[in-house]
């Protein structure tokens, strides 16, 4: 499944070439550092690496068309502040602007990030302090505007800072801030639905596969258990060996079919529900009672397969019990027996797989029930039963507290819970 996606636009003049190419590589990254990095990915967009030639009514204008949406806005300044364009006074300083007032008009949707490298140049005639004047100014204003900035005098510590400040940033989604192409993610009802689907109906495939499997071994466990009660009637040495030899063949086929069939399917199954369980996590921080009622409707079908997988688990531990209690007539069958036993356990380990990764899922998801907003039923039915609680106090024993506690135990056991016991219950 594809992770949503965060994008980051970079912004800076041209006198930090290498601070630029260097979040560009660190950006590219991201995806493969630990959580929170790693439920998303990330694309850059640096104009030096991402526009296109074109005509506009001026430069930056041609550039700003490109630019398109982002969910992180990423400012740099050092010795410049840039060339002015017909709308701000520098190309940077009119990309900030138009992120900051994308975050004043929407400010779940964005984050503004900006820097100042404050290593003065080793020459003295790289210095312009008429620019260094028009930096302060911005500074300034940043700081009026409520922009908390960041500042470095190293490459490394830039890197350092980004990645630290990057990491708060992503934590924060589901909580202030809602990134567009993660909203997107999760509102895809139909992409998430179809994502499952595939996988539901793969397993099904398996579960199929096994099924037929056991139906298999328990002919051919039926053959076995015919020669041997046959034994002491077969006269014909000859006959009792072509028996044998058909058994151990059948034997040998279905453990090929059961490693071909079963082999990696939990393997594949744990993958999908690692997905599953990265989106999940996604939208349950966005705390959105549409989200919950998704959740449980994607969840409710792969819980159900518990039971069917814990039957195939131990309908393949009654046959390797089974198949373990054949008589060695044979090498040839031996050696079937042993595949075959081998290939259950097989399949068997990779039903567990899958079984932990349920178990996993539910607790998870559980877990975050306590999280879960509360509808007005039941904010109401929880004042109730406090009402009812603080009456039962007073009442004790009374036909009225009776039949106040009565009624505390129908909530109790209501919502899945064990009611209290008081002192005055028979």
């Amino acid at each position: 499944m594809k992770k949503p996606q965060i994008d980051i636009f970079v912004s800076s003049p041209g006198d930090l070439p290498k601070e630029r190419k260097a979040i560009r590589d660190r950006i590219a990254q991201l995806h493969a550092l630990p959580v929170p990095f790693s439920r998303f990915s990330y694309k850059s967009w640096l104009w030096e690496y991402d526009a296109h030639p074109t005509v506009g009514p001026d430069t930056q204008a041609a550039l700003r068309d490109q630019i398109g949406n982002y969910d992180i806005y990423l400012g740099m300044f050092w010795k410049r502040l840039g060339t002015k364009t017909p709308r701000a006074e520098s190309g940077t300083v009119e990309e900030f602007s138009d992120a900051y007032q994308k975050y004043l008009d929407q400010p779940r949707t964005v984050r503004i990030m900006f820097y100042f490298k404050e290593k003065t140049p080793l020459k003295l005639s790289q210095v312009n302090f008429k620019e260094l004047e028009r930096i302060a100014i911005f500074r300034a204003k940043l700081q009026e505007d409520g922009v908390l900035y960041g500042s470095f005098l190293r490459r490394d510590e830039l890197l350092e800072k980004l990645t630290a400040d990057l990491q708060w940033h992503i934590s924060q989604i589901g909580q202030d801030w809602e990134p567009e192409s993660v909203r997107q993610y999760i509102c895809s009802f139909e992409y998430i639905t179809s994502e499952f689907k595939n996988l539901l109906e793969k397993f099904v495939v398996h579960i199929e596969a096994s099924t037929e499997a056991i139906r298999s071994s328990t002919a051919g466990l039926n053959k076995f258990t015919a020669v041997q009660d046959s034994m002491p009637s077969v006269s014909n040495q000859s006959e009792m060996a072509r028996k044998l030899n058909s058994i151990a063949h059948a034997a040998r086929v279905l453990a090929k079919t059961l490693d071909n069939n079963g082999l990696s399917f939990g393997t594949e199954f744990a993958n999908g529900l690692e997905e599953l369980l990265t989106a999940l996590s996604i939208a349950s921080r966005l705390k959105a009672e549409w989200i919950w009622k998704l959740m449980d409707e994607t969840l409710k079908p792969i819980l159900e397969l518990r039971d069917t997988l814990i039957y195939a688990k131990e309908s393949n531990q009654e046959t390797i019990t089974s198949i373990q209690q054949i008589p060695a007539f044979g090498s040839d069958l031996l050696k079937a027996s042993k595949a075959l036993v081998k290939a259950y356990e097989s399949w068997d380990r990779e039903i567990d797989t899958a079984l932990s990764y349920i178990d996993r899922l539910e607790g998870e998801h559980l877990a975050r029930q306590y999280e879960r907003p509360e509808s007005i039923e039941a904010i109401r039915a929880r004042v109730e039963l406090q009402n009812i609680q603080d009456s039962i106090d007073i009442e004790t024993d009374t036909e009225r507290g009776r039949e106040l506690r009565q009624v505390e135990r129908d909530f109790y056991r209501a919502f899945g819970n064990e009611p209290p016991n008081h002192e005055f219950d028979p």
